[in-house]
């Protein structure tokens, strides 16, 4: 558990240092100020795969019971990378292997397999 959480922190750190350098480097910005949007206009408008995704979307929050509503924004016509300015490294695999065996080392291979198993 306590990994988990250290990933979630190091995940979130990403996050906001690909925001900051994306906001520093000047890259424009998801729906420039002063621009108005009818969201409702432009989700009738969508593609429909768009329209299924926001469906599907819209479902999963219903039967979790959750109290937040989707909507066809611009973000959506972004990537993550696009948003965030987070690349993939090009070594990641490496990296990864890496991490596998400190974790092993540090927590033991039963508890890192039992993680990977949830």
């Amino acid at each position: 558990m306590r990994g988990y959480r250290i990933s979630q922190m190091f995940v979130m750190v990403l996050v906001i240092l690909g925001m900051l350098q994306s906001v520093s480097a000047g890259q424009k910005l998801i729906t420039p100020k002063g621009v108005v949007i009818d969201y409702q206009q432009r989700e009738l408008k969508a593609l429909p795969a768009i329209k299924a995704k926001l469906e599907e979307l819209r479902k999963g929050i219903k039967g979790r019971e959750l109290t937040f509503e989707v909507g066809y924004t611009t973000a959506m016509d972004f990537t993550i990378a696009q948003i965030t300015g987070l690349r993939v490294p090009i070594e990641l695999l490496q990296q990864a292997k890496k991490q596998d065996v400190l974790a092993e080392k540090l927590l033991g291979k039963e508890l890192v397999l039992k993680f990977l198993k949830q």
